[in-house]
């Protein structure tokens, strides 16, 4: 945990524990996700769910009386000494983590896809009469719904099998047989994550174990839908779940912005306030690859903001009341181009 949390205040800024708890959280909103992007920790998002901000005080208080972080006011910051005890401790923190895109979704697609397995297994047998492995009856439809749909295919099951073994083969060696171990089928009950790791040395640790199966998760799930062409069985199943799964209103809005509607028009189509709009496109920027920041800031604003990027070239700690001492430029133009600058900063870093 020590390593994880330095993780988060690796940057070196002053941080409220309360900025880094809602991230810890996966408190969806545009200036906790702005937050998390600024300090590159957005693959943390979502990963303690039930994080409180009570804990993690004791926790960044035992770290202060080592000396790895140091705390002013209401905000802690790290310490030569915490930067270089993280650093060596780096690689123990698996970088398979991508909260941000799958903290909502890697656990349910790991469940429909080891139920999905068992349903393959026992049907290639003509066997009905089997207790599912998963009781949750959503679970039973999407699954089902998911068969229906593609067991037309005559090479189904071998193609389901193909997947699989493709996508253990991404995995460290010494996870493969843990994952294989987890599978049901026809008369094969597979273990729980608990029974095939937590006797492994490493993973004894209650939140290693939690970490290593966040990890585990996070890695298959973008796997697939990184690399669908590969898993069409896979990914359809995956598909079934984004149908229903969290909250798909700011991917809508983004959408809709980059086709070019207006502010105001996405607010009448929609239904949304002016600053919700607002909230989902810096959450697209923030999310997407290749954004078109045109859109978003016009050429006067670009002007202004690089001619304050002059006498302050720390855009990232930027205050927009500060930044713009009148109405001539938007809040959303002003996020926009510190977005940009960051990620033209990490595409020279790298």
């Amino acid at each position: 945990m020590n390593t994880l949390i330095l993780a988060l205040f690796k940057s070196g800024d002053k941080l409220k524990l309360s900025s880094v708890c809602h991230l810890l959280n996966g408190k969806r909103t545009a200036s906790v996700l702005t937050f998390g992007f600024f300090q590159d920790s957005l693959s943390f998002f979502g990963l303690f769910p039930t994080m409180t901000i009570e804990f993690l005080e004791k926790s960044c208080l035992q770290l202060s009386s080592k000396g790895l972080l140091t705390r002013e006011s209401d905000r802690f910051v790290i310490t030569e000494k915490g930067l270089t005890f993280f650093y060596d401790k780096e690689a123990c923190l698996d970088s398979k983590f991508d909260g941000v895109t799958h903290s909502r979704t890697a656990q349910v697609f790991f469940e429909l896809l080891l139920f999905a397995t068992q349903v393959v297994s026992n049907a290639s047998y003509k066997e009905s009469n089997y207790i599912p492995i998963d009781s949750n009856n959503f679970h039973h439809y999407q699954v089902k719904r998911w068969y229906a749909k593609n067991k037309v295919s005559s090479s189904f099951v071998v193609d389901f099998y193909e997947e699989w073994e493709r996508l253990v083969l991404t995995l460290p060696e010494e996870k493969r047989s843990g994952l294989v171990a987890m599978l049901s089928g026809f008369t094969q009950v597979g273990q729980t994550f608990d029974q095939v790791f937590y006797q492994k040395e490493q993973y004894r640790n209650k939140l290693e174990n939690y970490l290593a199966k966040i990890s585990l998760q996070h890695s298959l799930i973008k796997e697939v839908a990184q690399i669908d062409k590969e898993y069409p069985l896979f990914k359809s199943l995956y598909d079934i779940l984004l149908e229903t799964a969290g909250n798909h209103s700011a991917s809508e809005t983004y959408r809709l912005s980059k086709e070019g509607n207006a502010i105001d028009a996405i607010k009448s189509k929609r239904k949304l306030k002016e600053s919700t709009v607002v909230d989902h496109i810096i959450e697209g920027l923030i999310l997407d690859d290749e954004p078109d920041y045109s859109l978003y800031l016009p050429a006067d604003s670009k002007r202004y903001f690089e001619q304050y990027l002059q006498k302050n070239s720390d855009f990232q700690k930027w205050r927009f009341r500060e930044v713009v001492a009148n109405k001539e430029h938007s809040f959303l133009s002003f996020r926009t181009y510190q977005i940009m600058k960051e990620k033209e900063r990490r595409s020279h870093a790298n």
